[in-house]
């Protein structure tokens, strides 16, 4: 059974919610779905082990609305980046 990591930044709980929709529909399709919120991914390793990672963030691109989704594009990017190509 594929694996998909669903990893969201959110200030007001939307995007959260939305990531939880796409998360039951990726059930409903036989995938294994987690979801964590952006900030509380401590290191590169918990992104290890997935098929699929989806990232989702607020439409309104503020660096203050996207909470812990830059910090953890600029700490983790090349990681994410080798997970995406290998």
């Amino acid at each position: 059974m594929p694996k998909t990591l669903i990893v969201y930044a959110t200030r007001t709980g939307e995007t959260e919610n939305i990531g939880r929709l796409i998360a039951e529909g990726l059930r409903f399709s036989g995938v294994d779905v987690d979801i964590m919120k952006a900030g509380d991914i401590k290191n590169a390793n918990e992104l290890n082990g997935y098929d699929a990672l989806a990232f989702g963030a607020p439409l309104r691109l503020k660096a203050s609305s996207l909470g812990g989704g830059i910090q953890m594009a600029q700490d983790y990017g090349r990681e994410i980046a080798k997970l995406l190509t290998t």
